[in-house]
């Protein structure tokens, strides 16, 4: 019987979800009184304003690896090292989910690098027993692997390793000396405490990059295998950090198949993958999770300045609830202060003409709501 690598991935997912379950309860217990382990999602995802219709389950490999991959509030990265690698390897898994429920094509190599990830994440959480099933899968994948590519079972491994990221950001302009957002934006209006996060809010977090795929995806993206992968992982980086900004999604999609820098061509096919995936565009070019609703959304991410956050590329609508939340909270205070106040939030405190431009595009919106 021939290798079928959809087949495959989805035997890992499946067996990896059912080991996870209990690792998360395991390490949660302590701090949730009794509840399951999905009410800190729950907790999350009102921190956030999300918009849901559905509830979330335990064995829910998609829940357990947001779990795995999301700061958890006061609780932070209860299952990462100093490396991150749970939060690394977990975000991996989420884009390989992702095109697998999506019935999206998978290649040998996938099925492969699935397995070994799932592998290495169950051993580092000593789940010897689990990793020891997993395992079956990934040798028979690289079997196959091996076999396709006409060499040995060693080669086919090195050979399916994905190359190392460059990441290279630009940095924007630096502050002299460090810009914090005050204690007061960390915390939300008071009734909207939750019994776990208490009333914190939700800081920005960026989306950590992680190897995909090769270059020669971007290079072939009128294939079907090759566009479901980026529209797959485009996607990904919106649910985690959206709204965020066209140019910054294109560029991070590209750092995940190994591309140090991208033409305006390969920006342009890349964000035309991102109209076809389906998801909420702007007119200033940001691109929204479907988990927010665009037009009833008031939260907002504090950030300090080196959280790596370009202020040209916050949405507008988050810079606005900023706004219009310490001026409910603060009616005292000018229109200086109150632009000095909304702009430290977001790590800021020079007041460049590209920045200040950037601002009154929210105090518009801040002065229809």
């Amino acid at each position: 019987m021939s290798f079928n690598p959809s087949l495959s991935v989805k035997a890992t997912l499946d067996h990896l979800s059912r080991r996870l379950d209990p690792i998360i309860a395991r390490r949660l217990a302590p701090h949730l009184n009794g509840l399951p382990w999905t009410a800190v999602l729950d907790a999350l995802d009102d921190q956030r304003n999300y918009a849901r219709t559905f509830r979330y389950e335990t064995n829910d490999l998609h829940a357990q690896l947001r779990m795995l991959t999301e700061r958890l509030g006061t609780l932070g990265y209860p299952f990462d090292d100093t490396a991150r690698f749970v939060s690394t390897t977990g975000s991996k898994l989420r884009i390989i989910r992702n095109v697998s429920a999506h019935n999206g094509e998978l290649s040998v190599g996938d099925a492969f690098r699935a397995s070994d990830d799932a592998v290495e994440l169950l051993k580092f959480f000593r789940d010897h027993d689990g990793a020891a099933e997993v395992e079956s899968l990934r040798r028979e994948a690289l079997q196959a692997l091996a076999a396709e590519e006409g060499v040995s079972v060693s080669e086919a491994a090195e050979d399916a390793a994905l190359p190392a990221l460059d990441t290279g950001d630009e940095d924007e302009e630096l502050e002299d000396g460090p810009v914090t957002p005050s204690e007061d934006v960390l915390h939300r209006a008071p009734g909207h405490e939750s019994q776990i996060l208490g009333a914190t809010r939700a800081i920005y977090e960026p989306w950590t990059v992680v190897p995909v795929g090769h270059s020669d995806v971007l290079d072939n993206l009128r294939t079907r295998r090759a566009y479901q992968q980026v529209r797959s992982v485009a996607t990904e980086i919106v649910t985690f950090e959206g709204p965020i900004h066209m140019d910054r999604l294109t560029r991070l999609t590209g750092y995940s198949f190994g591309m140090k820098r991208l033409t305006v061509k390969r920006q342009r096919q890349i964000a035309h993958q991102v109209h076809k995936a389906g998801l909420y565009i702007d007119e200033d070019r940001f691109v929204w999770p479907r988990e927010i609703y665009p037009n009833s959304w008031s939260e907002f991410r504090p950030n300090d300045n080196e959280a790596g956050r370009h202020f040209l590329q916050i949405s507008p609508v988050e810079i606005a609830n900023a706004g219009l939340f310490i001026r409910t909270r603060h009616p005292e205070l000018t229109e200086r202060e109150l632009e000095d106040a909304i702009l430290q939030t977001f790590g800021k405190k020079r007041r460049g003409a590209s920045v200040m431009d950037h601002l009154e595009v929210a105090q518009e919106i801040m002065a229809q709501s």
